[in-house]
């Protein structure tokens, strides 16, 4: 379920969008199968703010542009081994500017990052855009953000860690393309796919394959699927789009009253003593289940609500 209200990143989710980005792109080592990968950086600044951080960074270095930029762009009048041989900053933009106007910025970046002797250029003039586009977000607290604070009363419910509320986070953003793959999508299965979202996080294997243990708490509580991927379920409550509290995804209140303990009789003498002690000294952590089992009007619902009251 994607919504408009999903389209509107607040600040909250594009710093941490950010912040898995760089971490991304300072592993990331071969070619980019899908230019929307790099389309966080085109939706956040112009196209010359991209082409300055570019030319820069490829003139630090003293690398060259590549000859296919010569074959593609001769008749520009420019000089275009002059260019190569001593590239400034000035020179790309003019270059870039003047090329193709509808070529759009994705291109350019794959196009450059393609080329391997530009890579690690690129990879820097990526970085620093990335912190370009995060000293522009609002700072921390000075403005209400719904989203931040209704995924902080998730977190709170369900006693997240910072580990598992990255791990959260990043499968919502590639759920809702704010971030996307490099990598055409394919199938895959959990230890792929684990190995796909590690270079996003600062975490090593063995703790991002801990989290997606199906006794954990991503698991266990449904906030991630069995295909490992984010479920959208909760959008509903993060983008407030409901007024119903989180809490009522997995249990409601009872209205009214519960039948006296007395009223079940045997079984509340046989079994009650037992099923109360066993829950009082479950592990704070862990849920404890309890199967009724009976024909229809046998009063398993009001034994259930009368032993939960």
């Amino acid at each position: 379920m994607h919504t408009e209200a999903q389209s509107e990143c607040t600040a909250f989710l594009m710093g941490k969008a950010l912040e898995f980005f760089g971490n991304h792109i300072r592993r990331f080592r071969r070619e980019v199968d899908d230019r929307d990968y790099f389309k966080i950086i085109e939706e956040s600044l112009d196209r010359g703010e991209i082409l300055d951080a570019i030319g820069q960074a490829l003139e630090t270095r003293g690398i060259p542009l590549p000859k296919s930029f010569g074959e593609k762009n001769s008749d520009e009048g420019l000089d275009m081994k002059e260019l190569r041989r001593d590239l400034t900053p000035k020179d790309f933009k003019i270059l870039m500017m003047n090329r193709n106007s509808r070529q759009a910025v994705p291109e350019i970046l794959d196009e450059l990052w393609t080329e391997e002797s530009c890579r690690d250029a690129m990879r820097q003039a990526i970085l620093d855009m990335v912190e370009v586009i995060r000293s522009r977000l609002p700072p921390s607290g000075s403005r209400k953000d719904d989203f931040r604070e209704r995924f902080q009363e998730l977190v709170r419910l369900f006693e997240l860690s910072e580990n598992e509320q990255d791990v959260l986070l990043l499968a919502h953003l590639l759920d809702c393309k704010v971030l996307e793959s490099p990598g055409r999508e394919r199938s895959h299965d959990g230890k792929r796919k684990i190995n796909k979202l590690l270079p996003w996080l600062n975490l090593s294997l063995q703790q991002l394959r801990s989290i997606f243990s199906t006794d954990q708490k991503l698991r266990r509580y449904q906030l991630i699927d069995e295909d490992l991927d984010y479920n959208n379920h909760f959008d509903s409550f993060l983008y407030g789009l409901t007024d119903e509290p989180l809490e009522h995804k997995f249990y409601a209140r009872l209205k009214g009253e519960a039948l006296p303990w007395g009223y079940f009789g045997s079984l509340a003498e046989k079994h009650g003593e037992t099923l109360k002690a066993l829950i009082r000294n479950r592990k704070p952590d862990r849920a404890f289940h309890v199967l009724l089992y009976g024909v229809p009007g046998s009063g398993k619902s009001s034994f259930a609500q009368s032993l939960a009251a």
